[in-house]
This record gives structure tokens, sequence and C-alpha cells, in this order.
């Protein structure tokens, strides 16, 4: 070799070797310049990085930092230079900030590393030894940012089974997390997971403090056809437990899933305390949930609507303090969901709420308790089942949509609270803007309609609901017993056949056919009800307002009812049964701003009771103020027959008048006109606290016929005359009673007597016991019995006496004999006791006195004045012992002889002229007349004179004793006629008013 050639070669060597040094002594320079660029042809920048290590078969890193989401402490890639490729890689101390939205993970620049190369293109990437350590990644999600940190080791290895064994910590603004993590992952695609949970801390910015759950753990497992879920554990600061168990198995598009999930919690109120919006306030519940069947993953956005399977769910516990719903809630349900690809069909197999304390705003005020028909009240039971069932297409759907297609009900459910309310339902059909029913049979119990107590109310029928309403069917209902005011129906039973038509406007139940029945009541406390209607049947009309799915307002307009029955039998107290013939009533109730009413007619062909009378052509139509309770209705009876059993000889009358004030008070104000003397008229004033009849003034002959033929005690009067006018009356308070009656201008013939001008006012203030009201007096302006009295006036009283009532006469006194003759004071009672009487004549005149005894021929001038002492018995027996009559002066007294003997009837001699001469122009100085009279025998009469004839034996004073008897019982029958026009009147009076 030339010298040049070696210098040059020696040259080339040294330089190459320099060289080599100098690029050698640069490679950590040269390699983190390399890997910059890298980096920056991913278009992540700024980097920065130490490269510490770099030999052929390795390189590390420290301090890498990869943009401002990027950062580790040590990364080591160990190389197989004869395999040409990674051996290994080691990375420690791992901060990254991704993204993971709307299911995709995103990190950044960083995301072609998301695809390593392939060395075929079909077969996986060659995957190096990996070890990961200290991580710590910044996610940012659709639910905020979340923290994680994995102290530990992530291990894949080359044959792609990849491993981590760490403690982790999870923080979110709702959720923190501690604990331990085990998870492996083949390539292969099984997946296992097992966490422990030390501590899980809730929180929100709807909660007052944080929650720290404990002892959480998830075991789980995925494989290309299987995925198993397994979590539990609990939740101290809620007093709460859970547990899920989920298993779904291939295909993977159409898993089968078998998932159960329980929680329970023992005090509810730790729930209100957390978090303030939580609707319970106390109590304690329990949730369990078991589903078995498909998940179509292509739906998972829309969970419901992609589940196939059975799903059961039960629910039990006792909630408290329910916001705006009630105050508590305590039961179970249980309900089973058969979820297929055409049809859903859902079960509550069980269901029972007892809810205490529901919210007034939840209950309708057409049911609440404050309502005519109260069915809802603050505290129900809700039981449903043993089977209610709903068939749909998609029923799930209803979740998130509203319904689209049909669903079916079938089931019953009821509800215990004022009332009980079962309603069984079959073949009911829910559409979009309809509800159909081909059957539903619903049944009140308890139930209160305006007060009264319903003992079942039953609605049977078919129709639907929706903007409009249509219903055909039948209502039954009844009472055990029914008030109304002092009414009682008892037995009630009503059956209807109904059909209802409704709009946006109005519903219209209409009703005909219907039947009745009663077993009994009462319709005051005189009527009582039987249970043999005949034909009864009901009909007519109710207005409501609209209720439709769009709008429910159902308040009342306007009842219209008609009930027709052939015959109706009433059993009256104490009197048998009253037979109604042909009776209809009609009801018309309407609402209106002035306040509700209802309008009523009832009409009867004829009522008719044996002991009482009969009554024809009856007519009762008016109007009730339901909200006052208060009504006002005109009452007919076109004729009225009393039978004689009950008030005997009252001739036929008519009724007429208004019934009006209160419900269960009424006041009847009307008038009683007598069909055979249309002349006789009563006004009747009946209220509850009191009754009047008032006979205005009217002829007193049909009167005195009425009184007679009742079989009152009436003397036998002829050719009666005069004007009568009368009140009765009777209060609560004071239940004697009172009467007050007049007579005015009354004539009469009492044989033999003929009576004129009488006038009387009679004032009785009490008629058990009969008693006047003070002192009452007595007029008759004329007597004529054969001789005239005048001026008769009578005072009187009558008192309760120890047998009966006591008529006491205090004075009776009459113009008789051109004189006055009185009673001294007496009293008569009802008893057939005889009557001590004491007659005083004042200043009679003699020649009366003598045409009284029917003295033929007798002349006589002069007055007497005396007492005349009788008894009379009932039977009008007359006895009189020490009557004394004495002249007031001296008079005269003028006899014919033959008169004197026609008179003495053979008391004188043939011879005795004489002296009887004396008596044919005799001037008396004394004359006195004594009166007796036995009983049943005649009266005697003792006369004696003392005095002479002046123009007979020259004036010689004559002494006459002369006894009359026949003629004296004229004296007797005058004072009997006296007595029967006056004391014996009134005795009749106080007997016929006893």
């Amino acid at each position: 070799m030339s010298a040049r050639a070696l210098r040059i070669f020696t040259f080339l060597t040294a330089g190459t070797l320099v060289l080599l040094a100098v690029v050698y002594a640069g490679r950590l320079w040269l390699a983190e310049q390399v890997l910059v660029w890298q980096f920056e042809r991913q278009g992540v920048s700024p980097v920065s990085l130490d490269v510490t290590e770099l030999d052929l078969d390795h390189i590390r890193i420290r301090n890498l930092s990869a943009g401002a989401d990027y950062s580790a402490d040590l990364v080591e890639v160990g190389f197989d230079p004869l395999a040409g490729q990674v051996s290994h890689v080691a990375v420690d101390g791992i901060n990254a900030r991704i993204a993971y939205r709307d299911g995709r993970l995103d990190l950044g620049p960083l995301n072609p590393f998301l695809k390593p190369a392939a060395d075929g293109p079909d077969e996986p990437a060659s995957l190096p030894d990996i070890r990961l350590t200290e991580i710590s990644l910044l996610a940012e999600t659709d639910a905020g940012p979340v923290s994680v940190e994995v102290p530990g080791t992530v291990h894949i290895a080359p044959s792609g089974l990849a491993t981590a064994d760490s403690a982790f910590a999870l923080d979110h603004a709702r959720v923190s997390a501690r604990g331990v993590i085990r998870t492996t992952a083949t390539q292969a695609g099984i997946i296992t997971v097992n966490a422990d949970v030390d501590t899980l801390e809730l929180g929100s910015e709807t909660l007052t403090r944080p929650i720290d759950a404990s002892d959480v753990s998830l075991q789980m497992t995925v494989q290309p056809d299987f995925v198993s879920i397994r979590m539990e554990g609990a939740v101290p600061d809620l007093a709460s437990t859970f547990a899920l168990n989920a298993v779904a198995a291939a295909p993977f598009d159409h898993p089968v899933v078998d998932l159960s999930a329980f929680a329970s919690s023992d005090d509810l109120a730790l729930f209100r305390a957390a978090f303030p919006a939580f609707p319970v306030g106390a109590g304690e519940a329990t949730v369990a949930l078991d589903f078995s069947g498909g998940v179509r993953t292509a739906g998972l956005a829309e969970i419901p609507k992609s589940l196939r399977g059975q799903l059961t769910v039960a629910v039990s516990g006792t909630l408290k303090d329910i916001r705006d719903v009630a105050e508590g809630v305590a039961g179970d349900v249980e309900m089973t969901a058969r979820i297929g690809a055409d049809e859903t069909r859902v079960s509550v197999n069980a269901a029972a709420l007892d809810i205490a304390g529901l919210s007034p705003v939840l209950i309708p005020a057409e049911i609440s308790a404050r309502s005519d028909v109260p069915l809802i009240g603050r505290d129900l039971k809700f039981v449903a089942g043993p089977e209610l069932v709903l068939v749909g297409d998609n029923l799930p759907g209803l979740i998130s949509d509203p319904l689209r297609d049909p669903v079916t009900i079938n089931g019953s459910v009821g509800i215990r609270s004022l009332a009980a309310l079962d309603v069984d339902l079959r073949d009911g059909v829910v559409h979009a803007d309809r509800f159909d029913f081909a059957r539903i049979d619903a049944a009140a119990t308890g139930l209160v309609v305006a007060g009264q107590k319903l003992t079942e109310t039953r609605l049977k029928g078919r129709g639907n609901v929706g903007k409009t309403v249509s219903f055909e069917g039948i209502v039954s209902t009844g009472a055990d017993r029914m008030r109304l005011g002092d009414s009682r129906l008892d037995g009630l039973r009503l059956s209807v056949p109904v059909t209802v038509d409704g709009s946006e406007q109005a519903t219209v139940i209409r009703f005909d056919g219907g039947g009745a029945g009663l077993a009994g009541g009462t319709v005051s406390d005189v009527l009582s009800l039987r249970n043999d209607w005949k034909g009864a049947e009901f009909s007519g009309r109710i207005a409501l307002g609209p209720c439709t799915l769009d709008v429910c307002a159902p308040a009342l307009r306007d009842v219209s009812v008609r009930l027709r029955t052939s015959e109706l039998r009433l059993g009256v107290i104490g009197r048998g049964t009253l037979v109604a013939q042909e009776a209809v009533a009609d009801l018309a109730f309407a609402r209106a701003r002035a306040g509700d009413m209802l309008d009523t007619r009832v009409t009867l062909l004829e009522a008719r009771a044996p002991d009482i009378g009969t009554a024809r052509r009856i007519l009762l139509e008016g109007r009730v103020d339901p909200a006052r309770a208060t009504f006002d209705h005109r009452l007919t009876m076109a004729k009225v027959e009393l039978a004689e059993g009950l008030v005997p000889g009252v001739p036929p009358f008519r009724i007429e008048g208004r019934l009006t004030e209160a419900v269960d008070r009424p006041r009847f104000d009307g008038r009683l006109t007598s069909l055979a003397s249309p002349d006789l008229v009563m006004d009747v004033d009946a209220r509850p606290d009191a009754f009047r009849l008032t006979l205005p003034e009217g002829p007193l002959p049909p009167v005195l016929e009425i009184v007679r033929a009742a079989g009152l005690d009436v003397p036998d009067l002829a050719q009666v005359g005069g004007r009568v006018s009368g009140t009765l009356r009777f209060t609560t308070a004071d239940r004697n009673g009172q009467l007050t009656f007049a007579i005015r201008d009354a004539a009469a013939t009492l044989d033999p007597a003929r009576i004129e001008g009488l006038e009387a006012e009679v004032r009785l203030r009490s008629l058990a016991p009969l008693a006047s009201d003070g002192v009452q007096a007595l007029f008759i302006d004329s007597i004529d019995a054969g001789f005239p009295v005048r001026d008769l006036n009578v005072s009187y009283t009558i008192r309760k006496g120890s047998a009966g009532p006591v008529l006491d006469v205090a004075a009776l006194s009459a113009g008789m004999l051109d004189g006055r003759v009185s009673l001294a004071p007496f009293s008569v009672t009802t008893a057939e006791a005889p009557i001590d009487l004491m007659l005083n004549f004042e200043s009679i005149e003699l020649g009366a006195f003598a045409a009284l005894l029917d003295i033929e021929g007798v002349a006589a001038r002069g007055r007497l004045t005396g007492t005349v002492p009788a008894r009379i018995t009932a039977a009008e027996r007359v006895s009189i012992a020490g009557g004394r009559l004495v002249a007031e002066g001296p008079g005269t007294l003028s006899f014919p002889v033959s008169a004197i003997r026609d008179l003495l009837a053979g008391q004188v001699s043939e011879n005795a002229d004489l002296i009887l001469n004396a008596l044919t122009d005799f001037h008396y100085d004394r004359l006195s007349i004594e009166i007796d009279k036995a009983l049943g025998g005649e009266a005697r009469l003792f006369i004696r004179l003392e005095g002479r004839n002046p123009a007979h034996l020259d004036g010689q004073p004559f002494v006459f004793n002369i006894n009359v008897t026949g003629n004296a019982d004229r004296l007797v029958e005058a004072l009997l006629t006296v007595y029967r026009a006056t004391s014996g009147v009134l005795q009749s009076g106080v007997r016929g008013l006893q």
C-alpha cells in the first residue's frame, strides 16, 4: 500500500471513528429531537422530554410533557434488535386529560396512537409487554369532569392478557370513591372486574351534606357472548342497602338477560335530611325487581322499548309526610309484565295501600267529604287484583312516549274511604283520544248522598269516554234506612236502565222504566209505608257539566224524575192501611245563580183508609229550596170524606192551601170548604209548634148539624138561625189547647120554647182539662114558651173539678112576669148528679103570674117577691121544697065565682058563694104563695090572702087559704124552659167538649 493510500485510509478510519464517536456522544440529544419531531408530526406541541438512556435494546425517557394534556415521569421502551420490534413498555407517573362524550373516547392529538400497526391485513397487532403505574386521569364527560387515580400497576402481557390490581380514587362533583380494583382482560375479549369500594361519598348542589357509603363491592365478567354483573353494598348515611345481579348471554346484539335488583331503607327521614327536595319525610321502604328476557342493543338509547321478556316488581313499606300527596302511605304492590315483540301484558298481582291524610288537592270536589256525594276523604285504602291486566302493543314505550297503540284493561280495583268503591272492568280499551269499555261493573257501598246513607249503588253497562261520552246500562241502589225530615224509608231498592250522552258542553243522563221496592217506613209519626207497591216505575233526566278526556267538570245542572205507581199502601198508626191509587210524582231540580231549586208535583187519583176516610184528586205542587231546606207547595184535595168512626157526621169537604217553611217542620195554611154547604168554611194554620183552626163567621145551622152528627151532646133545636165563628188553637208549649167561638143573633126552637137574639162569646183557655178564660157571658133577647122571657143574661166560668169540668154559674137573670127572675150562683158538673137551684123572683107582676098558672077569668094587680128552691135531676125531673112568694104591698084580685070553684076543684061546698063573692074584687093587704113539688108528683101552691072586698059585706076582712094543684106545673115547665135555654145548653156544651 502506498504511503498516500495509507495516509488516506488512516484519515478515513480515524475520521469515521471520530464521527462515530461524535454521533454516539450526541445520540441522546438526537433521540430527543427525533421524538419531538414525531410528536409534532401528530400535532402535539409543545413537547419536552429528557432521554436519559439510549442503547441498542432500550430507551429511557424522563419528564415527558406532550402538549398541555399529557405527561409522564418515566417512560422506558425495550427493543428486540434481532426481531426488530418493541419488546416492552413501562410508563410511570402518567398524567392525562381525555374526553368521553356521547359514548366515544377522545384523546385529542393522540387519537392516532389508538390505532396500532398490524403485522398483516387480517392479523391483530403484536403487543409488547406493557406496564403502567401511577396513573392519573382527568376525563371531561357529559356529566362533568371526572378525576381517576390508579397508583398501582396495569399490566398488558404480549399474549393480550391485561391485568390490574390497585387501589383507586375517583372524584366527581356528585360522587367520590376510594377502594381497590382487580381486573383481567384477555385478547379473546374475556374481562373480569372485581372492585371493593371502601368509601363512597355522594354529593350535589341538592344535598345538604355529603353522603358516605361503605362495603360496596362489584364483580363483573365480560365475554364475547356473556356478561355477568354483581354489585351490593350499604349507605349508612341513608340507612340503606342495595344489591344488583345481572347476567346477559349471546348473541351480543340481542342478549338474553336475567336481572334482579334490591334496595331498602330503614329510615327515609335521612333522605329528606340529605335531599331537601326528597318528597318523603320519614318511613321505610323496600323495592325488588326481577327481569328475565332479551334486550335489543340497537335500542339501548331507549331501553324501555328494547326489553323483551318478563319483569316483576315488588314494592312495600311505610312512607310518611309525602309532600303534596299524603301524610302517610303503607302497603305493598306486586306486578308482573310480560313484554313481547308484538304485545305487552302487565298484571298487578296484588296491591294494597293504606293512605292517611290524603292531600285535599288530590280529591275531586265532586266526591270530597264536603260534597253531596262524599266518596273519598283524607284516609283511604286502595286495593287491586287479584289480577289487574293491561295488554298493549308497546306498553314500555309509555314511559317516554304518549300512547300510540291501544291498551286493553281487564281486572278490578277497589277504594275504601268514606265509602267503598269496587270497579270490575272487562275489555276496556285505552286509545290516545278515548277509552272504550265493553263491560263495567262498579259497586259503591256505604255511599252517602245528600246526607242519606245507601247500602249499595251499582253501575253495570258499556260505553266510551273521549271527546264525547256514551254509556248504556243499569244503575241500582238502595238504603236500609233513609230519613227525610220526620219521614223514614226502610229497605228502599231502585233499579233503573240508564243511557248517558255527553259532549264537551254537557252530559245528559236518561233513565226510563226502572223499578222500585220498599220494605217499609214512616212519612210522619202518623203514616207508615208498606212494602206492597204495585206497578212502580221510574223515569227521568239528569243534566251535568261536561266530563270528557279533555275537560271534566261534572257539576250538577238540573234533574227531572218521574215516579209512577198504580197502587201504594201506607200504614196509618192505629188506623190500618191507607191505599193510594194512581200516584205520580214529578221532581225537577235546577241549579241557578240565585240558588238551587227543586220543583215537585205529586198527584193521586184517590187515597183511602177504612178507619180514616177517602180523599180524591189530590195535588201537591210547588218548589223546594235545598240550601235553606224550605219549601212552598200548593195542596188541594177535591173531595174528602171522613170515616164515620173517626168523626161521625162530617159532610164531604174540599181542602186547599199551602205547605211552606222548613221541609222537616212544615206549615200548612189553607181552607176546608164543605161540599154540602159551600158557605161553611174553616181556615187551617198548622205549624210544627202550633195548630189553629178558624171558623170565619158563617151560618150557624150547618155547623150545628156537624156538631150534632159528630155525636156531641146538643139540645134538640129546630128552626135554627144565626151566625157563628170560632178559633181552635194548640201549641207545643200549651198542649191543652184553646177554643174561642162567638154566636151572633141566633134563633132556635127548643120545644116548646122559641129563642130569639142569642148572643154568646166563649173563651176556653184549656180544653184538657176544660177551663174558661175568665167569666163568660150569654145573652138571650127573648124566650117565648107561652109566656115571655126577656133580656136573659148569664155569667159563668168553667173550671177543672175532681170528677171532670165544673160549670159555675155566677149569675143568671131574666125579665120575666113583668119583673126579674134570677138564680143564685150554682154549679153544674158533667156527672149525672141533680142540680140545686135557688130562684129569686123580684117584683114580678101578680097578674102575669096568674096567667102563667093559667087561672081563667082572674084579674090581678100587685107585685110579688120571693125565692123558690128547686132541684133538677139529669132526667129533668123537678122538685121544689119551701118556695115562697110574698106580695110587696096591697093589691087586688078579681075571681069570677065559677073560676074559683074550678080552681078549687070541689074543695068548697055549694053554700060557699057568700064567702067566694068576696074574691070577685078582693083588695088584699097581705098575699103569700108557698110552692112545693115532690119528684114525680104534681106541683102544689098554698095561697094565703088577707084583705077585704069593699063592696061585699061592708068590707068585712077575710083570710083565705087556698091549695092549688095541677096548674102549678106550669110554673115548673117555665122553670125548665129557662134552664134548658141557659144552663142546660151550657151543660150540654161542656159535656160535648169534654
